[in-house]
């Protein structure tokens, strides 16, 4: 008959075998971090006078301790990715950025991605890529003799019209009267 309690050597292959796939885990969302230091520290953390490595109590504050060192990371690593696509749309405005692009790109979800944008900067990634161009053209228009059809195609936009209304909606009149008003 085989024994249902486990051994202390089995015990402790299975809690080692635990903490390797934290640490691939982990290191999957930033290379950049000393993982192993991390789980050593959250380690001699989790233990309490008498608690015992791979007692309910110890693994149960362990995998707290973990999961608020994950979501700390995750936050980070959020972070980072937007600060890499707001980069993107400043370099690359006019080409045909979009969310599903740059999802697959930086690895992310696209809906989560779409969440996290729109939490950082108030806006959808679309109305942020559109406004972005309006401010460029804005500037172009203030600060070139361009015309207008290629103002457009430089900021991105290949229809003139779809232009001229984005731009109309976004600052308030055309681009020729911004232009002249200004």
């Amino acid at each position: 008959m085989i024994s249902r309690e486990m051994t202390g050597e089995t015990m402790n292959l299975n809690i080692n075998y635990l903490l390797f796939q934290l640490i691939h885990l982990a290191s999957e969302q930033d290379d950049g971090v000393n993982q192993e230091e991390i789980l050593r520290l959250i380690s001699e953390s989790s233990f309490e006078k008498g608690v015992m490595r791979g007692s309910k109590a110890h693994l149960t504050r362990f995998a707290c301790e973990y999961g608020d060192y994950l979501s700390q990371l995750r936050k980070n690593v959020s972070r980072g990715v937007l600060g890499e696509i707001e980069r993107e749309i400043r370099e690359n405005y006019a080409e045909n950025i979009t969310l599903k692009g740059l999802s697959e790109k930086y690895y992310v979800n696209s809906a989560y991605l779409g969440q996290l944008f729109r939490k950082k900067n108030g806006q959808s990634f679309k109305d942020y890529l559109n406004n972005y161009r309006m401010e460029r053209a804005a500037d172009l228009l203030l600060h070139t003799d361009k015309k207008i059809v290629e103002i457009a195609e430089e900021v991105g936009y290949h229809d003139l019209d779809y232009f001229v209304n984005r731009f109309i909606l976004v600052k308030g009149c055309t681009p020729a009267k911004f232009r002249r008003e200004a």
